[in-house]
């Protein structure tokens, strides 16, 4: 999307407004997606997302929502990559220094950082000056290895606004592709081998609402794995 005409881009983010909408309310009718020029943002209530993320790798599905909703948003065609962030208010430097310290003690132990800083809105400091304000503190403050511009093992990033800033905890790849519902319905011929299975997945990942048709010529059991194989590819 990254690369379309404004027009086209307008289009094709609203589309995937609606597609997040539509999921997140299966998950939870409070989590909330705002508007955005180059992301779609989804407010998630719940307990911290550190909690979250212990939860699901001891107990999975039945973890955290903040973690569901990132399972739920990998599968869907049209994004890149999802953050996991804190909204935090913004107040000095000390105060954000603090605040990063926390996010990211335990990660960066053994490990090289970078920090990158990008600003929205107009500010006293620029965004290289809080990096090394950051960098240092994190040095003083943590077990990190050192500091790696180039090719750090962690990037701590964080965007700051007017009167907030964004932490990045985490960052997962997305599908990719554009948004299901942009292009024109299609109907794929799927046979339960691998060419249609894969076939029908590319046109799933080009924003083709792609329904199946099905010759049923080996039986019950044939039946049962092409449904099997259809109910994936919609899933994941």
């Amino acid at each position: 999307m990254a690369v379309k005409s404004d027009p086209v881009r307008r289009k094709q983010l609203r589309q995937m407004r609606r597609n997040v909408r539509r999921m997140m309310r299966q998950l939870d009718e409070r989590i909330e997606v705002g508007p955005g020029w180059d992301r779609i943002d989804v407010y998630v209530p719940g307990e911290d997302p550190v909690a979250e993320q212990r939860r699901t790798q001891e107990h999975g599905e039945d973890a955290g929502l903040a973690e569901r909703v990132i399972h739920y948003l990998q599968r869907m065609p049209g994004a890149q990559f999802i953050l996991l962030v804190d909204d935090l208010p913004w107040q000095s430097f000390e105060d954000a220094a603090e605040k990063v310290t926390d996010v990211y003690r335990e990660r960066l132990a053994g490990r090289t950082f970078a920090v990158r800083v990008k600003r929205r809105g107009e500010h006293a400091f620029s965004s290289q000056q809080l990096e090394q304000f950051l960098g240092a503190h994190l040095l003083q403050n943590t077990e990190a290895a050192g500091v790696n511009l180039k090719q750090p093992e962690i990037p701590v990033t964080l965007e700051v606004k007017r009167e907030s800033m964004v932490v990045v905890r985490r960052r997962y790849p997305g599908q990719g592709g554009f948004p299901i519902g942009t292009q024109e319905p299609v109907l794929s011929l799927i046979s339960g081998g691998f060419d249609s299975a894969v076939s029908s997945y590319m046109a799933i990942r080009r924003g083709l609402q792609t329904h199946f048709l099905f010759f049923n010529l080996g039986g019950t059991a044939h039946e049962a794995g092409v449904r099997q194989m259809v109910r994936h590819l919609w899933a994941n």
